[in-house]
């Protein structure tokens, strides 16, 4: 698997995999191998995905996907946080399955029509940080499975400047 700071090659196997509460029999996964070296720094054990099966690596069924018979609601929540530090032993975020997150998230959801079912991707018609902002209708794809922000240079200057970044 190619990522964008690095690849992963091994072989597939399933097992169940059990995480928040959900239980998903015979998930195809990857057994990684052989890692780029920036993995093997980092204090996790993997990757779990919440991608779209057309963007899975040798037809996977993501188990995203294979779990969403059991969820209340046909939906997650992301949460990050910014302020502390996995290596120090700290959560960088929750993930809420079947339900939203009221604690960490605003409770008031507006919906979006997808643009793609590659990615999460949506259009906005602004946003605005501190600021800066712009009003332009754009296309947007929220991945949690990158660092990278993507952006025009002005808008991004215009976000390091509003964030003290």
């Amino acid at each position: 698997i190619q990522y964008g700071s690095g690849s992963c090659n091994g072989h597939l196997a399933s097992d169940t995999l059990n995480f928040g509460g959900i239980e998903v029999k015979k998930q195809v996964f990857g057994v990684a191998e052989t890692i780029a070296d920036v993995f093997g720094y980092q204090p996790v054990d993997g990757i779990l995905g919440l991608g779209w099966p057309n963007l899975a690596v040798d037809n996977v069924v993501p188990p995203i996907q294979n779990a969403l018979p059991q969820l209340t609601q046909k939906l997650f929540t992301v949460w990050l946080d910014r302020k502390i530090k996995i290596s120090q032993g700290g959560n960088a975020g929750l993930i809420t399955y079947g339900g939203l997150d009221t604690k960490n998230c605003d409770a008031k959801v507006s919906y979006v029509k997808l643009s793609s079912l590659t990615y999460w991707q949506f259009p906005i018609t602004e946003f605005s940080i501190g600021t800066h902002k712009n009003a332009k209708k754009v296309q947007v794809i929220s991945d949690t499975g990158t660092s990278w922000l993507g952006a025009p240079t002005a808008d991004i200057n215009g976000m390091v400047k509003a964030t003290s970044a």
